[in-house]
């Protein structure tokens, strides 16, 4: 079990690397999975930690709706996208 120091160490890092998705290529990708898998395991600490699971699964459903509302916000716009052309 780590400390919430390290906890507090691990998501600043995952943070700062989550910030750099602007990179070119697909190294920006990388650094924001692994940003993310960072800061994910420093919740899970600090919810060992603290003795309070809740947080580690309000911090695993933020993801996977974050994830879900993406997902239809890209279908969204290849959905307008195909209108538009139709139009012209």
């Amino acid at each position: 079990m780590a400390s919430l120091g390290q906890a507090k160490t691990l998501g600043g890092i995952g943070a700062i690397l989550a910030l750099l998705f602007w990179v070119p290529s697909n190294v920006g990708i990388g650094l924001l999975i692994v940003g993310l898998v960072l800061m994910l395991i420093a919740v899970k600490n600090i919810a060992d930690t603290v003795g309070d699971q809740a947080i580690f699964s309000n911090m695993m459903y933020s993801v996977i709706h974050r994830d879900r509302g993406r997902g239809r916000i890209v279908d969204l716009h290849s959905d307008l996208d195909g209108f538009r052309q139709e139009e012209l």
